[in-house]
């Protein structure tokens, strides 16, 4: 079944991205998130918002979420290694090819 209120939250955040609101956009996909806690795109979204801002650390929470979620999703993975390595978490920006779950 459809999660409804996850849906128009996303599209919310969608919207305020393209008016390049980006606090408003992230409250909504926040607020996407609280409605549907596992939704690994919600999670996506929000390890992006953070790493617009260069918060890193926030950013690899986010995306350490969505591949709990979707542990398959290789995008997911490409971007969790590129925050890390931009946060200068170097280690950790290794570890993610090296625990991929087969």
């Amino acid at each position: 079944m459809m999660n409804f209120d996850r849906v128009r939250h996303g599209l919310r955040g969608s919207l305020f991205e393209l008016l390049r609101q980006p606090e408003r956009a992230q409250a909504a996909y926040l607020d996407s998130h609280r409605a549907d806690p596992n939704h690994a795109g919600t999670l996506r979204m929000l390890g992006w918002m953070e790493a617009r801002r260069e918060r890193w650390t926030e950013a690899v929470q986010w995306y350490e979420k969505a591949i709990a979620s979707e542990p398959e999703d290789a995008n997911t993975w490409f971007n969790l290694g590129y925050v890390c390595d931009k946060g200068g978490m170097d280690e950790a920006a290794i570890k993610p090819c090296n625990g991929r779950p087969s």
